[in-house]
């Protein structure tokens, strides 16, 4: 309100004065922005509430509007401190000083809101990478799974994950796909892997999987020792999960997830070994609550030969709270080599157990091999 006053006076005065053209004034007033931002640059703008004078560096101070008790009555001013003086040097500021100062508060409230807005979107961005993983609840932990069921009633569920594959009862009907058709993977630079006190994950869009119902982005990878799913009863060292969410999903919700189970090797000199290597598996991976910076890029394609050898399909959920269920699970028939030494960094960062889950009750889902839609899955 002051500075819109202001402003009118400013403006009324200048046309008294020189009977220029309002083009002309909304020129000067342009010109007085920039002279006050480079006026700022050596004088400090100071806005203190308060009726009585204190003791500031030349620049500006609001003036509170006195209580209906005090002495001195007045609406808000702007009012000029003189430097080094603790008294109002001047109680009939000029209406210069007056834009001047409004300004100064525009500015100073736009740069805050910028500001504000710009840590939201990050925030927003973080969580919304995060998300499919695991959403936020109460505390959880591999070392006290039965304990999920009483925070995360989700985890009781009817089509929970991981299972046990009897690869003898997957319907093969219709078993012509593969996921190396629909995957369209990419290697990204500057990642990082994290240990998140659950799993060792790494965040960012490789690529995209297509399905029937559209695409769906990897958001993150993660690796699970011992493996989540079993096959024909089996377990093996390791799992490692792609997790993709449909473009415009939120939430748990558009789930997509490829499991690649490890077994170990004496050697794991492929594309997948440099690959587990690059990460810091055999070497050093970051402890509890720490990330380390992946030195070259990040490319699933190194494991193309998983990919393209074969799938079991199911309908799932997440291995971890809040266990969500419809996800639709990708599980790769040929498993990638890790070895001794890999497994060992792993078990360092995971001592009690690991952190797998233990595979739940199949009841009455299908499992197909070779094909990405079960019967009414996409409509």
């Amino acid at each position: 309100m002051t500075f819109a006053i202001a402003h009118s006076n400013f403006r009324l005065k200048m046309a008294r004065h020189t009977g220029r053209s309002a083009g002309k004034l909304l020129l000067a007033l342009a010109s007085l922005v920039c002279a006050a931002l480079s006026w700022s640059s050596y004088t400090s703008l100071t806005f203190v509430t308060g009726a009585s004078p204190q003791t500031q560096h030349a620049g500006f101070r609001i003036a509170k509007p006195p209580r209906a008790d005090a002495a001195a009555p007045g609406p808000w001013m702007l009012r000029a401190a003189a430097a080094n003086e603790g008294t109002e040097a001047n109680t009939d500021p000029s209406p210069v000083e007056e834009v001047l100062a409004g300004i100064s508060v525009a500015f100073s409230l736009l740069s805050k809101a910028v500001v504000v807005g710009g840590l939201g979107l990050m925030v927003a961005g973080t969580m919304s990478l995060a998300q499919p993983a695991s959403a936020a609840g109460p505390a959880w932990s591999h070392t006290d799974i039965p304990a999920w069921n009483k925070d995360y009633p989700m985890c009781t569920g009817k089509s929970q994950s991981p299972i046990d594959i009897t690869t003898s009862k997957a319907d093969t009907s219709n078993a012509k796909d593969s996921l190396a058709k629909h995957v369209t993977y990419m290697p990204v630079g500057s990642r990082e892997i994290v240990h998140n006190s659950h799993v060792m994950q790494v965040n960012g869009n490789f690529g995209t999987f297509g399905l029937p119902d559209g695409k769906y982005e990897v958001k993150q990878f993660h690796f699970h020792f011992p493996a989540e799913h079993e096959i024909n009863g089996k377990l093996g060292a390791g799992e490692l999960h792609i997790v993709h969410q449909k473009q415009g999903a939120e939430g748990t919700d558009g789930l997509a997830v490829i499991g690649i189970v490890l077994e170990e090797s004496k050697d794991a000199t492929g594309s997948q070994g440099a690959f587990l290597s690059s990460l810091g598996f055999g070497t050093d991976l970051p402890q509890n609550g720490e990330k380390k910076a992946i030195s070259q890029p990040v490319d699933l394609n190194s494991f193309a030969d998983q990919l393209g050898g074969g799938f079991y399909h199911y309908s799932g959920s997440l291995t971890t709270p809040p266990c969500a269920e419809k996800v639709h699970w990708y599980v790769a028939k040929k498993s990638a080599p890790v070895t001794k030494e890999m497994i060992q960094t792993f078990k360092t960062r995971f001592p009690e157990n690991g952190d797998n889950r233990p595979v739940q009750p199949v009841n009455s889902r299908g499992i197909v091999l070779n094909d990405v839609d079960l019967d009414g899955e996409f409509v």
